[in-house]
């Protein structure tokens, strides 16, 4: 991503609110703290609205924990809140349920916390399929990914289906959702292995990989579970089952996009994988990108810098005004700093699980969601205006 005719001042883009409201509400993760870190002013901003009265509530759609949980990491956080002030999805699918089906008799595929708010409220659970109404897929331990195979067989075999089936699943990925290609490396990891593949010693052994951020993802569970640990092999076949439909795309990513062509030049400078070049252009995004580089274009098979040099020769920028947004570190943030690009680490999709202190410092700006690049660029853009002013 790099500058485009003329630059928009930081006022265009970040105003300072007209007013204030009597109430907030704001996501927790990712926006009061990353991990077991409180990010900056987040702290400042939630004790200032208190201070002037304003009513605060943190709003989270993970599973896993219950309002009493967060209350506790808040406090150890240094960022006191009562419990009542948090609203999740265990607050809000046990009021549903209450609301709507109170008689109803439900199987959660969850950890303890929903099931405890279920207890607590009188809803009946059960595990047989001859009494189950409603089935719960929420997060399922212990490798933190949606549970897939869990929920006992209710159609067919008792000619009738539970009346709903409720998800409580999150999309990873920068553009296109990752989990399309973890599940297809999953697929050939099972179809190349001599026995059985566990399905959570696969996530555990992937996820350890993400969170260590050194490495291929692949090449993790091919050592893990294929004969000989070849991960191109497990890579190739993986490539063939991997599929990008239109629903794996993100829903920010084409309208950020499109308002980021209209004051930079855009790049793919990446290792992307064909089908995802297809899916690009059946989805109208290759027409905001100005160049593609690809490993294979400067004669290496994984990111390396002269990736990002050639791009930006290409395009005609300077590598101190240009920035890189990437959601891997080592092969990303890591070789486009080495370029000397800006850059921002988008955490989802094959971001560590849950990001170090280290980690989170070794890109110029973090951010949580694609929408989120145009507020990051304005924060990198005034760092850069004030050191040109100050050499």
């Amino acid at each position: 991503m790099a500058e485009k005719g003329t630059q928009t001042s930081p006022a265009d883009l970040i105003r300072v609110p007209e007013r204030l409201y009597e109430g907030y509400v704001f996501d927790l993760d990712g926006t009061i703290y990353l991990g077991d870190v409180l990010l900056p002013g987040a702290k400042r901003l939630i004790e200032a609205l208190r201070e002037l009265g304003k009513r605060v509530i943190f709003l989270s759609n993970n599973p896993t924990k219950d309002p009493e949980m967060y209350s506790e990491k808040l406090i150890r956080l240094g960022l006191p809140t009562p419990a009542e002030e948090t609203v999740n999805t265990v607050v809000t699918m046990t009021q549903w349920l209450l609301q709507n089906y109170p008689d109803a008799t439900v199987f959660p595929i969850s950890e303890e916390p929903l099931k405890n708010a279920l207890r607590d409220a009188g809803i009946r659970m059960s595990e047989d399929p001859a009494e189950i109404d409603i089935v719960i897929a929420s997060y399922d331990p212990p490798h933190g990914h949606p549970a897939r195979a869990r929920a006992p067989a209710t159609r067919g075999a008792l000619g009738r289906e539970p009346q709903h089936r409720l998800g409580d699943d999150r999309s990873r990925g920068a553009i296109y959702d990752d989990d399309r290609w973890s599940l297809a490396v999953l697929r050939a990891a099972r179809e190349l292995a001599d026995g059985p593949v566990d399905e959570a010693e696969f996530w555990e052994t992937y996820d350890a990989r993400r969170q260590a951020q050194v490495g291929s993802l692949s090449g993790a569970v091919a050592e893990r579970f294929i004969p000989g640990g070849d991960p191109d092999r497990l890579r190739e076949l993986a490539g063939r089952y991997v599929e990008f439909d239109v629903s794996s795309l993100y829903p920010d990513a084409k309208p950020t996009l499109a308002a980021l062509a209209t004051r930079y030049k855009l790049g793919v400078v990446a290792n992307p994988r064909e089908k995802m070049i297809q899916a690009l252009r059946r989805d109208g995004l290759m027409e905001y990108f100005d160049v593609v580089a690809t490993p294979g274009q400067v004669g290496s098979k994984t990111p390396v810098p002269r990736m990002w040099r050639q791009a930006l020769e290409e395009v005609g920028v300077r590598a101190d005004r240009a920035v890189h947004v990437g959601n891997r570190l080592d092969n990303a943030i890591r070789p486009a700093k080495e370029a000397s690009l800006h850059t921002i680490w988008l955490l989802r999709g094959e971001a560590p699980p849950s990001p170090t202190v280290e980690q989170l410092a070794e890109p110029d700006a973090l951010v949580t969601s694609f929408s989120g690049v145009p507020n990051a660029l304005v924060g990198i853009s005034s760092g850069v205006s004030a050191g040109a002013r100050s050499s």
